[in-house]
């Protein structure tokens, strides 16, 4: 199921930890676009919430090759993770240091 350009966009931004706020800001879209956007692609995969829709996508979309070690792993906030090319959100919740 091919994703256009700015769905592929919000679930790279979305994964990476972005809310939905600045998920938006980041695209330039209204902060009530993105559950519109996401509730087009609940009805495209026949899902009721935002879980299903990421294990949907998830079983749909080929995963890159990856290293044995997440290629997030030592990426700093503001660094891109290079599998989405998005910066990281520059707090982790419940992240201790």
């Amino acid at each position: 199921m091919p994703l256009d350009e700015r769905q592929r966009k919000l679930v790279a931004l979305l994964l990476a930890g972005h809310t939905d706020a600045s998920a938006a800001g980041r695209l330039g879209i209204s902060p009530r676009t993105v559950p519109n956007i996401l509730r087009a692609l609940m009805d495209r995969l026949g899902v009721d919430n935002r879980f299903q829709l990421g294990v949907a996508l998830g079983s749909r979309m080929r995963a890159p090759d990856r290293p044995i070690h997440p290629p997030w792993r030592g990426t700093g906030p503001g660094e891109h993770i290079p599998e989405f090319g998005v910066p990281m959100p520059s707090a982790r919740r419940g992240a201790s240091a």
